[in-house]
This record gives C-alpha cells, sequence and structure tokens, in this order.
C-alpha cells in the first residue's frame, strides 16, 4: 500500500545521500512511500519498479543496488519470500498514528 511522506530539508543537505546518484536518490525517496511504518516491504520487484520509476525502469536495478551497497537499503529472506528495509527510516519519518503496524517480520 503506498504512503504519503514528507521530505525533511536537511534531506538536500545531506552528505550521506549526496553521494548517491541522483536516480538513486530518487529511488530512495520513493521506497519511503512503499514500506511500513517501520520501514520494511516486501522485495517485489517488477510492483517496485513500477510503483517508484515507472519512467525509468530501464535504471532500477543499477539504482537499486546503489541503495544496496551503500547501507540505505538492506534485503533479507524470510521463509523464501525477499523483504527489505531502509534502516533510518524512523529517525527520518514520523508516520501517521492511525497507519497499523507493521506485518512484515
Amino acid at each position: 500500500m503506498t504512503r504519503i511522506r514528507t521530505i525533511k530539508p536537511d534531506f538536500f543537505l545531506s552528505e550521506d545521500t549526496g553521494s548517491l546518484t541522483v536516480n538513486a536518490r530518487l529511488l530512495y525517496v520513493a521506497l519511503w512511500c512503499q514500506v511500513d511504518r517501520a520501514g520494511r516491504g516486501q522485495y517485489r520487484r517488477t510492483a517496485l519498479m513500477a510503483h517508484t520509476m515507472p519512467f525509468e525502469m530501464n535504471r532500477f536495478d543499477k539504482c537499486w543496488d546503489e541503495l544496496v551497497s551503500k547501507g540505505h537499503v538492506r534485503m533479507y529472506e524470510v521463509e523464501g519470500k525477499k523483504f527489505f528495509d531502509i534502516p533510518t527510516f524512523t529517525e527520518h519519518q514520523r508516520p501517521h498514528k492511525t497507519e497499523r503496524q507493521s506485518q512484515i517480520p
């Protein structure tokens, strides 16, 4: 389920995110709208491409790999299903109080 998130002005000044390519930064922010309140989501590549980079789908894999290699996104697997999380998500986002608790392991 897609969610509304906010971007703090500090995002644009962060050297950490500033080290990413512009397209990887765009994907990083778009992923915030795809994760739950704990910063976790199921990794379904085609669905993520369509929801986060619909006009740049050919760049998704390279941007994803960049985010993973620099630690902005972590991949993991539970019972044969692939998941990801954004380690610093809860430091930067304050999900709405009515957003339900994470159901993702």
